[in-house]
C-alpha cells in the first residue's frame, strides 16, 4: 500500500483517521501543521510497514554509517521469503572468514525484523555474490559425498561442521537435487553439522 495523507484539528485527530483506514499497525510523519480561518490543522503522511521495505531501509543505515557505498537489491515473495543482494566495493569485511560475519550479520538482521513484525519471515542475504559462488561449491560437495555413500552403500553420511547459512543451502540443494535423499541438521552452534540420509 502506498502513503497516504490524512488530516484532523490535533495531530491525535490525524492519527485516528488514518487508524480509521489503516488499523493499529501503521507509521507516519507529519508533513504538515498549520493555523487557518477556521482552526488548527495537521497532515500526516501514513503507511503500513513492509517487511522488504523496513529490510532495505535498515541495511542502507548500517552501510552508511559503516562509510560503505553498497547498492541494496530487495527481493520478497509471497511465502514471506526476503531475499537481498549486496553489491559494492571493499565489503568483505561484512563476509568475514569463511563467511563467518556474514552468518552473524544475517542472524542479527532476522531477528531485528521478528522483533517488528509478528509474522514469520524467512531472510536470505548474499553480499558481492560469495554465497552464489558458495553454493556452486557445495553442490559439487554434495555430489562427492553422495558419490562416496552410493559406492560404499551407506545409509547415511555426516558433513563438517558449517555456520547456519551454508547449512541452509545444502538442506536446499539436496532437495532441489537430489530427491533420493534427505538432510537434518543435529549438534549445538558452533559445531552444528548437517547429515545427508538416503530415504527409505
Amino acid at each position: 500500500m502506498s502513503d497516504m495523507v490524512f488530516t484532523g484539528a490535533s495531530l491525535e485527530e490525524a492519527i485516528e483517521s488514518a487508524k480509521s483506514v489503516l488499523g493499529d499497525n501503521f507509521e507516519y510523519e507529519v508533513v504538515e501543521e498549520r493555523k487557518g480561518l477556521l482552526g488548527k490543522v495537521v497532515k500526516i503522511k501514513a503507511w503500513r510497514p513492509v517487511p522488504s521495505v523496513v529490510v532495505k531501509k535498515l541495511l542502507e543505515d548500517i552501510m552508511k554509517a559503516a562509510g560503505k557505498d553498497a547498492t541494496i537489491y530487495v527481493d520478497e515473495y509471497d511465502e514471506g521469503e526476503i531475499h537481498v543482494r549486496i553489491d559494492g566495493e571493499d565489503l568483505a569485511g561484512f563476509i568475514g572468514k569463511h563467511g563467518k560475519f556474514l552468518d552473524t550479520f544475517e542472524h542479527f538482521i532476522d531477528q531485528v525484523i521478528r522483533l517488528r513484525f509478528d509474522k514469520p519471515i524467512r531472510l536470505d542475504i548474499d553480499i558481492m555474490g560469495y554465497k552464489a559462488r558458495r553454493a556452486e561449491k557445495l553442490l559439487s560437495m554434495i555430489e562427492k559425498k553422495i558419490q562416496y555413500m552410493e559406492s560404499r552403500r551407506l545409509k547415511s553420511i555426516k558433513l563438517s561442521p558449517m555456520p547456519r547459512w551454508e547449512r541452509k543451502i545444502v538442506h536446499k540443494l539436496v532437495q532441489e537435487h537430489f530427491p533420493a535423499y534427505t538432510t537434518r541438521s543435529f549438534g549445538e552452534e558452533p559445531n552444528r553439522r548437517i547429515e545427508i540420509k538416503k530415504v527409505g
